[in-house]
């Protein structure tokens, strides 16, 4: 029968007399001695209830110190990264070749060009469509033209949205970097 050893008693003890976590993954500390320390912090099924609430909050709290510490370190390491990063897609060999490989594609299939040109007009009249009359159409073009490097224009209220679909109006445009526009798509968040 295998055994195991406990990290509180420090007895070797067999398996049974531990709580698995998993299938495979056994407690490092023995029933026994878990019971005992239960009995110690006198944890009732209220004073359990409260505790999963506060490592729920103390989780969440974690998750978004994260991101804002994700996103810091991201602002502060983005240069490294952009040079890293075309660097790889200058010095990787197959990326003529996959290059090559889409452009004989779109050359040499009708099939493709027919889908790649239907989006884009999908695409054109979606906009068209959602340009009411009294919008000021050279403030849009003045904010198309005014678009600032790396960044791209994008719709606060997309116009395909899932839920919603906005206008094509001045009031509905942002700039966003192509990055933060395409992990948005279609979706609105208000």
């Amino acid at each position: 029968m295998e055994k195991r050893k406990c990290n509180k008693c420090s007895k070797t003890k067999p398996l049974d007399q531990f709580d698995k976590l998993k299938i495979v993954y056994f407690r490092h500390t023995c029933r026994q001695c878990r019971q005992e320390r239960r009995n110690e912090l006198n944890v009732t099924p209220e004073r359990r209830k409260i505790m999963r609430e506060q490592s729920a909050k103390s989780y969440l709290r974690n998750k978004v110190q994260h991101r804002i510490c994700a996103k810091a370190w991201y602002e502060k390491n983005k240069e490294s990264i952009s040079i890293k990063s075309k660097l790889k897609y200058k010095n990787n060999p197959n990326r003529d070749a996959r290059n090559e490989r889409q452009r004989q594609l779109y050359k040499n299939n009708p099939e493709v060009r027919k889908y790649v040109g239907a989006n884009r007009t999908k695409r054109r009249l979606a906009k068209r469509q959602r340009i009411p009359i009294w919008s000021n159409l050279e403030k849009i073009k003045s904010i198309y033209l005014k678009c600032p490097k790396n960044r791209v224009v994008d719709h606060i209220i997309p116009l395909q949205g899932e839920l919603v679909s906005g206008l094509h109006v001045p009031e509905n445009l942002q700039y966003l970097t192509p990055f933060q526009n395409g992990s948005k798509g279609n979706q609105y968040q208000p």
